[in-house]
């Protein structure tokens, strides 16, 4: 419950978000009752008064009925295409259009590759607007990224799933290609990235799957075979080569001591020749 500048504002458990703009803090509030009688649609209309409400029961069709405290809001968009968190605050929807968001992806859902495109657009949203505050060209109440959050899903789960996920998923090239991949396409296959197939992939196998390479335990297997194979493949070409490296240390040792042993014959016997001329020459003079 909240309450502010009128006795009663929201009775439910939600949260409000409020921005300040000229110096003053504002909330969009967007009060919107749907109930079902006779296939018809009742909206509840609620005048804000000095006081309190005043409940006005009109027959509508569902409609976005934006409140604010200073302004009316105008989103510009068919409201109807939106999410339901969104509708509830007419400012994420004032934002959404600005920042040109694909409405449908402001949507819940299960889908893994809805979540990625969801990541994507929420960061080119970021990068938008960082570039039109810089340009001062951004005319709406001053928001951050916990808003943008808010734009496409809840902010635990964002930070809990959302950005841990895919924080990384640029160096996982292959899982890029099947997250980006048309509903139509086949290519990369189910079977050639997670190597088990599914109704939908979540995000706790995205985790295994990039921890492990696969979700299927028995390619796991052969994976990790395959790879204990690669080892010992490379560490026998690593003991070949030391093997080789030390007969030939060996063979050039060898040829040292070969060459060593001839020079040293070869002054042995110098030296022989000369102690004989001397004692010759010593005999022929006497």
């Amino acid at each position: 419950m909240m309450k502010g500048q009128y006795d009663l504002a929201i009775r439910k458990d939600e949260e409000l978000i409020w921005s300040k703009k000229d110096g003053e803090y504002i909330a969009q509030i967007l009060i919107v009752g749907f109930f079902s009688l006779f296939s018809k649609f009742d909206l509840i209309i609620i005048h804000p008064s000095q006081s309190t409400f005043e409940d006005v029961l009109l027959p509508a069709t569902p409609a976005l009925l934006p409140s604010t405290s200073t302004a009316p809001s105008d989103s510009g968009l068919d409201s109807q295409t939106f999410g339901e968190q969104v509708l509830k605050n007419p400012l994420l929807v004032q934002v959404a259009n600005a920042l040109g968001i694909d409405s449908t992806l402001t949507h819940r859902t299960d889908s893994l590759r809805v979540w990625y495109k969801k990541y994507k657009a929420y960061n080119e949203a970021v990068a938008t607007l960082t570039q039109m505050k810089i340009a001062s060209t951004w005319k709406l109440a001053e928001i951050g990224r916990t808003e943008l959050i808010n734009i496409f899903g809840g902010r635990s789960f964002w930070h809990s799933h959302v950005r841990s996920g895919f924080g990384d998923i640029q160096n996982h090239k292959f899982m890029v290609e099947w997250l980006e991949r048309d509903e139509d396409d086949e290519d990369p296959s189910d079977l050639d990235v997670w190597h088990l197939q599914k109704p939908h992939y979540t995000f706790k196998d995205l985790v295994i799957w990039k921890k492990e390479g696969t979700l299927d335990k028995e390619y796991q297997k052969q994976l990790r075979a395959k790879e204990r194979a690669k080892e010992k493949a490379k560490a026998k070409v690593r003991q070949n080569e030391r093997k080789d490296r030390d007969r030939k240390v060996v063979s050039e040792d060898n040829m040292d001591e070969a060459e060593t042993s001839k020079k040293g014959k070869q002054v042995s016997s110098g030296k022989t020749k000369k102690s004989v001329s001397k004692s010759s020459n010593s005999k022929s003079r006497k």
